[in-house]
């Protein structure tokens, strides 16, 4: 009898256990796991246009000459704690194209950072994917919750191919609110998995929808 009750009780725990949600703990180990460099890749073409509506090139510059965005290096780091959502991107883009000075080629370097309390933000976080680029989506559920700080510079390294290596230029240098973040990841699985795992977390930590 005392076995059968022992064999019952290991079999609850067990089924417990297995079906348990992830703790807190967990789903942050998780995603700061996932942050992490995709390196550098080829990207879709990016015409004037796109690099004017991207924000990547001035209205000066585009409509001094044209520009396409050929290589990009993106790095991610997240940080959580307590109940703090910390995020440092680092972008640098190399880019080609004609103006009047001749052919050039130059980098842009960004560095992005973004916070926010977790339970000012929505549990609904989705997936969209522009190029080869996969990105979740996260909201704050009613105010302008995350503080941001964007650095831009700008670095030539050549004009109809000499060598210029100018020393990186301050393009700009801005901080303000933002009612929602868009993070990118290397894959689309990694993002889908991210995204359940920080839509979990946000509801532990007593994040709410959006009102409308």
């Amino acid at each position: 009898m005392l076995l059968k009750f022992i064999v019952i009780l290991y079999f609850s725990i067990f089924i417990q256990n297995a079906f348990a949600e992830p703790t807190k703990e967990q789903a942050v180990e998780f995603i700061e796991s996932k942050a992490r460099s995709c390196g550098e890749y080829l990207i879709d073409t990016c015409d004037t246009q796109c690099m004017r509506n991207e924000g990547v090139i001035s209205q000066n510059e585009y409509e001094a000459g044209h520009s396409h965005l050929e290589k990009i290096f993106y790095e991610i780091k997240i940080n959580i704690k307590n109940n703090l959502l910390s995020v440092i991107e680092k972008t640098s883009e190399r880019n080609s194209g004609v103006n009047a000075d001749g052919n050039f080629l130059y980098h842009f370097n960004r560095t992005y950072t973004s916070s926010a309390s977790l339970n000012d933000l929505s549990p609904k976080v989705t997936l969209s994917k522009a190029g080869n680029r996969h990105k979740i989506n996260i909201k704050c559920h009613s105010t302008d919750c995350f503080t941001v700080e964007d650095k831009l510079t700008l670095t030539k390294l050549s004009v109809t191919g000499k060598d210029v290596n100018t020393e990186p230029a301050i393009l700009g240098d801005s901080s303000g609110s933002l009612d929602k973040q868009i993070y990118i990841f290397c894959s689309s699985e990694t993002a889908e998995k991210v995204a359940k795992a920080f839509s979990h977390l946000i509801t532990l930590h007593g994040g709410k929808k959006e009102l409308f």
